[in-house]
């Protein structure tokens, strides 16, 4: 159990809480320090809902209603199983109402007292991109197809039906492993360097526009490559992503803020966690 002035965090809010950090980091374990980081995300946010309460946010019964609604459309199969879902982590209904509640007069009061009072200026935007250029380079990119078959023979006299003018993506359609070939004759689409296995990306960014690699091999057999474009990195100009990037700097600004505010009321706050939890 976690105490949090007068709130108390209960073990099965704790266990919930790393079952779902598990879940999403696809694991079954959790590091000592992870364990600690949840703990103060759940004090955190028991603060900030207590600043909230204090602040006087309201939350209608309208709200609420409509959130469930929202998450109820994400089980197709119905009530049954959206209620399922909630008894999988330990809420009655009501007890999900509740805690719907919480979150949203907590963003409430996020946005009312922070979110809402930063406002980055063009200007300041414009500071940012001029001092980290790297944040805002478009990487190479190459469009390529391939044709994919078992044994380097065949790979071999596929390139000399190719050199002799057959069709890449016939071929490509009629003899390739790959699922690229009945789909789209071998066309892999745009891809930047790290998304192909290592010797394909070796081969295909050192080619030409216009070229057929000789046969490359890979753990799935061997390819041959026609490189059919080539995009140089570049970097994206100021007005292309101004928009984003007041966003990005607006929403670091404000998380910085909360940050400051969560541990000054930590500073202040009466808190004792069972040691038992870690």
């Amino acid at each position: 159990m976690i105490r949090v002035n007068d709130f108390v965090i209960d073990v099965s809010e704790y266990q919930n809480a790393c079952n779902t950090f598990m879940m999403h980091a696809q694991r079954s374990e959790m590091s000592e320090n992870e364990k600690n980081a949840i703990v103060q995300q759940l004090i955190g946010a028991k603060l900030l809902l207590e600043e909230s309460k204090k602040a006087g946010v309201e939350v209608t019964e309208g709200e609420v209603e409509e959130l469930v609604a929202q998450v109820k459309s994400q089980f197709p199969d119905g009530d049954a199983a959206f209620e399922s879902a909630i008894a999988s982590i330990g809420d009655t209904l009501d007890s999900f109402k509740a805690k719907l509640k919480d979150d949203v007069g907590m963003q409430k009061f996020l946005d009312q007292e922070f979110y809402s009072k930063i406002d980055i200026s063009a200007e300041d935007a414009k500071d940012f991109y001029s001092k980290n250029p790297q944040m805002f380079e478009s990487s190479a990119k190459v469009q390529a197809s391939h044709i994919l078959v078992k044994e380097e023979a065949e790979a071999v006299d596929l390139q000399k039906q190719l050199a002799a003018g057959a069709d890449f993506a016939k071929l490509a359609e009629e003899k390739s492993l790959c699922p690229s070939g009945k789909s789209s004759g071998g066309d892999l689409g745009l891809f930047q360097k790290g998304q192909m296995v290592p010797e394909f990306d070796e081969a295909v960014f050192s080619m030409a526009v216009g070229e057929v690699s000789e046969p490359v091999k890979t753990q799935f057999g061997y390819h041959l490559i026609s490189l059919t474009d080539k995009q140089e990195s570049s970097n994206y100009s100021f007005d292309e992503v101004q928009n984003d990037l007041v966003k990005y700097l607006n929403q670091q600004e404000a998380e910085k803020r909360i940050a400051t505010f969560v541990q000054g009321l930590m500073d202040q706050a009466k808190i004792v966690v069972d040691e038992s939890l870690m």
